[in-house]
């Protein structure tokens, strides 16, 4: 409120009435305060009930901000993304927009930094220690590259997965093909009299291809559905004794069941390119049957 006083001047009255705790109480220099954008786990979302585009606030430095769901993420570095809830922000706006109210003092100091440094360094070790000292003291220094070079896999010994791998893919793969040319034999043996008779009936050879065709093709079809099920069942119970350390902690980042598109195409080209062979084969056979022989045997 503002009011003439002696002199020709002006004043200004401010008063505040109760309020919630944790709330600076002021006039702050600048535009109103605008949420900052945030990036939410899953965790968090689920057990706060928000959703992507929700506006709340959060305690930071003592004060209350209003941060914006702006999208959500599974895993960030460094974080616990298993077993905490969490959000991550620009620290510059967490800063700007903290510090307008803060309570306990000025939230400008990160407890964590990740350092690019050119590839001609060679005295990595040194920087190592310089960063423990300046320009400001860390407890720890990870360095990627021994990291990387700690968990590395000797290049024989993946080499040697891999030849197992193709190895194991190819023997399946061709009992799968000896076990289906099997089968189509052995089917086609006890119902060539039928065949005959379907001739016989009026059938024409090129209905008599289709249906065969069909049916080979369903047996081909609910093979890989089943096979691709049961294998997706395996991956993900193998996988969640291998996202677990000696203690029995999952570990970080977490063991994941990712997909090769591509080679997952591949491979069911190649199958069905095998069964489409032998499934050509069995019509050819069925287009050279004699049906006057074979109804011949039936009557014997």
């Amino acid at each position: 409120n503002s009011a003439n006083v002696e002199g020709g001047g002006s004043s200004a009255l401010f008063s505040w009435a109760g309020g919630m705790n944790r709330t600076s109480r002021g006039i702050h220099f600048g535009q109103p305060v605008s949420a900052v954008s945030v990036l939410a786990s899953e965790r968090f979302l689920k057990e706060s009930g928000h959703v992507v585009g929700d506006e709340f606030d959060v305690t930071v430095g003592g004060g209350r901000m209003p941060v914006r769901v702006a999208g959500k993420v599974d895993y960030f570095p460094t974080l616990n993304t298993v077993g905490e809830p969490w959000i991550v922000a620009d620290l510059a706006s967490v800063a700007l927009v903290s510090n307008v109210e803060a309570t306990y003092g000025e939230v400008v100091a990160p407890n964590e930094a990740w350092l690019v440094t050119d590839e001609a360094l060679t005295d990595r070790e040194g920087l190592a220690e310089r960063l423990r000292i300046e320009p400001f003291a860390s407890t720890t220094v990870h360095d990627r590259n021994d990291r990387l070079a700690t968990a590395q896999v000797d290049p024989l010994l993946d080499a040697g997965w891999r030849a197992l791998l193709n190895v194991a893919f190819v023997t399946v793969l061709i009992l799968s093909c000896i076990g289906f040319l099997v089968h189509t034999y052995v089917s086609f043996r006890d119902r060539e009299g039928q065949f005959a008779l379907l001739r016989a009936v009026g059938l024409s050879m090129n209905q008599l291809s289709l249906l065969i065709w069909i049916e080979q093709a369903l047996v081909v079809a609910a093979g890989l559905a089943l096979g691709t099920w049961m294998g997706g069942q395996v991956g993900a119970t193998i996988m969640t004794f291998l996202g677990h350390d000696d203690t029995g902690g999952r570990v970080l980042p977490p063991y994941t069941l990712d997909v090769d598109w591509m080679t997952l195409i591949s491979t069911y080209a190649a199958i069905v390119a095998v069964f489409t062979i032998i499934i050509a084969v069995v019509v050819v056979v069925v287009r050279r049957l004699s049906l006057q022989q074979v109804l011949r045997f039936g009557e014997g």
